[in-house]
């Protein structure tokens, strides 16, 4: 590897901008066309030896730059004092739930129970949960279509992604 692809390397990795790493590290470059510029900075990251520099450099600066728990939770309590002198309370209230969940003192769960419902069963009953609540539905991203299936006295939704209720399908 030359001194001219390591100092690519280095720049690239500070700004992340091929062009102005390129001319940084070949200034004859300077006054080609950008665009050939940048084909040029993807050639060189496509070698393997740069590759393998912009790997190693890249451990690196993620080691020299580590932020530790302790002082991530200092700074959090600097801006939260700050925030609580200058009346803005919101901003002292958001960054005390930053601190505790950097601490871990709030615990993000999900739980999926079906009860011993096969699989049919259990999207029976997610589909009537939906139907029950068109929010739901809505939230999920996808869009709800009545299928004109009937159970007792209820149609069951069918669940359809967006790609699919934008194409021109029978519906079932």
């Amino acid at each position: 590897m030359t001194d001219q692809e390591w100092l690519f390397c280095y720049h690239f990795l500070l700004n992340g901008d091929y062009v102005s790493s390129l001319l940084l590290a070949y200034p004859a470059l300077a006054g080609r066309p950008r665009a050939k510029l940048y084909w040029q900075a993807k050639q060189l990251i496509a070698r393997p030896a740069v590759d393998a520099e912009m790997q190693r450099l890249r451990l690196d600066l993620r080691a020299s730059q580590r932020l530790t728990l302790e002082q991530h939770l200092h700074v959090l309590a600097e801006i939260r004092e700050e925030s609580r002198a200058a009346g803005q309370f919101a901003a002292a209230a958001r960054c005390e739930e930053l601190r505790g969940r950097a601490a871990g003192l709030y615990v993000e769960q999900v739980l999926v129970r079906s009860d011993g419902m096969s699989r049919d069963e259990l999207l029976a009953r997610v589909l009537a949960i939906m139907a029950q609540n068109p929010r739901v539905a809505e939230l999920v991203g996808g869009a709800v279509k009545q299928a004109g299936r009937v159970t007792s006295d209820r149609q069951i939704p069918v669940l359809v992604s967006d790609q699919e209720s934008s194409s021109e399908k029978p519906e079932c």
